[in-house]
């Protein structure tokens, strides 16, 4: 709550500007480790990718994702995502989802605020929340960045053209892979081949929303409204943004 109440005095302070405070506290929300110098990352791997890749990841570490949004919404269209909220299964998970909000917040992934807010931000976006529970697998809070109430319903993803994205070209990595180890264990074959496991924590985090998009992607859970800073799990921009990384 401490958190809240002093990103809400900030939030007056620039006159209800998301961006302007987003850029202000800078931090893990704009990925200041990278984009203090993103020339550091950037001499590393020129050259080792085909240019259109190197071109979106410099774009992705420079000015953040995604590649276009230019979009307008109508208060009649808040309205409708204002009066739904979120999915039930949110709400019958209450407490499992409020704890991963708090590690959320913790680690810089979003601005908290109270929910109050919300009526007077400037080109706010409500998204619904779901959340999802697979056997043999962990709890995820989904952003339903797709989902329709009416026809009057403009969700986010359908704000986004997929031909501005990265093409996805992930599917093709496990075979060569398996190709290369392959490869080495003919030219080595009496040395012991160590593997690596590739944990990637948060990897949709990793690239950052511009700060002038992260209106268009607020929701509601309990008291408080959630701007994530970083990509969420549901936009359809956020595979083919964390592909060039």
């Amino acid at each position: 709550d401490t958190r809240v109440d002093m990103r809400t005095a900030m939030l007056f302070h620039y006159n209800l500007d998301l961006a302007a405070v987003h850029r202000k506290i800078g931090g893990n929300h704009v990925a200041a480790h990278r984009t203090a110098n993103p020339e550091i990352i950037l001499q590393q791997v020129e050259g080792l990718m085909d240019q259109k890749n190197y071109d979106h990841l410099k774009r992705i570490l420079v000015d953040g994702c995604p590649n276009v949004f230019n979009e307008e919404a109508s208060y009649e269209q808040y309205l409708e995502m204002y009066k739904y909220g979120n999915h039930k299964s949110v709400e019958q998970n209450l407490e499992k989802v409020m704890k991963t909000m708090n590690k959320e917040d913790r680690k810089d992934h979003v601005l908290t605020f109270p929910a109050f807010l919300d009526e007077f931000i400037y080109d706010l976006m409500l998204t619904a929340q779901g959340f999802v529970m697979l056997p043999g697998k962990n709890d995820r809070l989904v952003l339903d960045a797709s989902f329709i109430l009416s026809l009057l319903s403009r969700p986010f993803n359908h704000l986004i053209n997929m031909d501005d994205e990265p093409e996805i070209i992930f599917g093709g990595a496990w075979k060569k892979y398996l190709t290369w180890i392959y490869n080495l264990r003919i030219m080595y074959p009496d040395l012991e081949i160590y593997l690596f496991d590739d944990d990637v924590t948060a990897a949709f985090r990793q690239p950052k929303y511009h700060p002038n998009v992260i209106s268009g992607k607020a929701y509601r859970i309990g008291k408080y409204l959630f701007i994530p800073t970083g990509l969420t799990f549901g936009d359809c921009s956020s595979v083919p943004s964390w592909e060039p990384f």
